[in-house]
């Protein structure tokens, strides 16, 4: 089997930075795949196989070891980590391992990401071998920050009954006020947190610059119970725009409360309504809303938001509907081409699911325009 290919040596990896032009790399002598003991090698045009080397071939990379064998799964390389699929090309993006319930974030290049990480309204902290921080609080150069268990920083939002400001200290005078006797109770504290790690923290955020006020009921079950098609439906929460206060009975119902609040600060698009209706009528994920949500626009945007806001709905939307999820993460402003994707949205090998990505900007050592139109060889093109 023949094939075109570049060599970089390991020695030059700093190269992936696509600092220097591929044109420095060694020229285009021909060479060949070899299959041996359930590996693969490649051998140059002078006898010898590749060793300790990268090598670019069909829009793909591969790295060979000192024994001249593909690399595949994670793998050490000059003191970087990175991750190479099945067949032999390395993977960039967000990565999965099912096995420990890591998660790892392969920059373009290639390297896991340590430190910091931006994605949209979010923030992310991965340790010195590129695992994401997963815990409730870590300390970090000398600060401590407290996290969701899906690793966002809490930032502009509550875990529990707290709220944390875009540095992640805690603000006293925004903490969720209790109207009630009763004090909540554990799990309604863990659900509070649970479903404030999915909404964007730009709205919470907006909501106090605003001046609202976020106010638990415990005392109370409800604040309506109208007939709708689906019967008796309690309605759980209440957005008072003459005081701006948004009331809740159930933590479950904050997403469709801080979506109809989302309402009065976005500008209307039918597109992405006609979108999302269309996506119900194909999905099997998401439960349709009563129609006591179909009687106002606001309450129309609460049952998409409250949806979006839920990960297997979400990730069955962006299977679906890719663009159309995109049209509503654009209308928000909180579209991210390194969003951190939910577990549905991963392959079996850990690697994020092809989606729909015709007119995307290609990223990273792969992204080299001279070279996207060659065929590919070698184990890689088994899989074509």
């Amino acid at each position: 089997m023949q094939a075109k290919y570049r060599i970089l040596t390991a020695g030059l990896a700093a190269l992936l930075s696509l600092a220097a032009p591929l044109s420095a790399l060694a020229g285009e002598p021909a060479g060949t795949w070899e299959e041996s003991s359930k590996t693969w090698r490649y051998r140059t045009e002078d006898g010898n196989y590749l060793t300790k080397a990268w090598l670019y071939d069909g829009g793909k990379w591969y790295y060979f070891d000192s024994f001249g064998e593909m690399a595949t799964d994670q793998t050490r390389i000059n003191g970087q980590y990175y991750f190479f699929h099945s067949d032999g090309s390395m993977a960039s993006g967000w990565l999965l391992d099912y096995d420990r319930n890591d998660w790892y974030f392969a920059d373009e290049t290639g390297a896991f990401h340590t430190g910091w990480l931006s994605s949209g309204p979010d923030w992310y902290w991965f340790d010195s071998r590129g695992r994401l921080y997963q815990g409730s609080r870590h300390m970090i150069d000398g600060k401590l920050y407290d996290f969701y268990p899906n690793g966002k920083l809490v930032s502009d939002n509550y875990k529990e009954l707290r709220y944390y400001d875009a540095d992640g200290t805690h603000v006293a005078s925004r903490d969720i006020t209790i109207f009630g006797d009763r004090r909540p109770y554990t799990q309604e504290k863990a659900k509070i947190t649970e479903v404030c790690s999915e909404i964007p923290s730009s709205f919470i955020r907006l909501f106090h610059e605003k001046g609202w006020e976020l106010m638990f009921y415990t005392d109370r079950n409800y604040f309506s119970a109208p007939a709708t098609d689906k019967g008796i439906d309690y309605i759980r929460y209440k957005l008072d725009k003459n005081y701006k206060k948004l009331k809740f009975t159930d933590p479950a119902a904050l997403p469709a409360g801080f979506g109809e609040f989302i309402s009065l600060m976005v500008e209307e698009d039918p597109d992405v309504l006609a979108d999302y209706y269309q996506f119900l009528e194909e999905s099997d994920a998401a439960e349709p809303h009563s129609s006591w949500y179909e009687a106002d626009p606001g309450r129309q945007f609460a049952a998409m938001f409250d949806d979006y806001c839920n990960p297997a709905v979400r990730s069955d939307w962006r299977r679906i509907d890719p663009a159309g999820v995109e049209k509503l993460e654009r209308l928000l402003g909180i579209y991210a081409e390194n969003r951190k994707p939910n577990e549905g949205e991963m392959n079996d090998d850990g690697t994020m699911m092809a989606m729909d990505t015709e007119g995307l900007e290609i990223r990273g050592p792969a992204g080299d325009e001279e070279l996207l139109n060659r065929k590919s060889s070698g184990p890689a093109a088994a899989l074509e």
